[in-house]
């Protein structure tokens, strides 16, 4: 029998003056640490932690290494989900209704001012061929509707 799962709290980071200068651990920590006072929670009481990120635009693979700690990971049960947020909370779902943990915080982060989307929808494309044109989503999609308008005389 499956035990029941309850969301306790929620929050998100409200920009403010300056926050465009801060590194996604500060604005994590400046996020979960209020959500812990409000719902009376220690970190020593948080048992398994799941972070939802996207490490493309974070400009490094496996992300994560830098963001758990800011979340409370350390030295604990943790994971992370490549971008989804509704999938963090059903993995966060699942855990906790297993009965192997008690608790489990969920992070989605994502700071779009870090870098253009030039920059990261570039290494979308195929590594051989494509990549080294500099071709990025923008420019793929151009591409594709100038094919379509010129193969349907639109």
């Amino acid at each position: 029998m499956a035990e029941k799962v309850a969301i306790v709290g929620v929050k998100e980071y409200k920009p403010s003056e300056g926050y465009l200068d801060y590194y996604y651990t500060q604005l994590i920590v400046d996020t979960v640490m209020p959500l812990l006072e409000e719902i009376n929670m220690p970190w020593e009481e948080m048992e398994s932690v799941i972070g939802a990120g996207c490490d493309m635009q974070d400009g490094r693979s496996i992300s994560n290494v830098f963001t758990m700690d800011a979340m409370g990971g350390f030295m604990k049960e943790e994971s992370k989900v490549e971008e989804d947020l509704i999938v963090a909370l059903m993995y966060a779902y699942m855990r906790v209704a297993s009965g192997r943990f008690k608790t489990c915080l969920v992070c989605g982060y994502g700071k779009g001012s870090e870098l253009h989307p030039h920059f990261f929808t570039g290494l979308q494309s195929e590594p051989v061929f494509m990549k080294p044109m500099g071709l990025d989503g923008l420019s793929v999609s151009a591409l594709q509707s100038n094919a379509y308008m010129s193969r349907y005389g639109v």
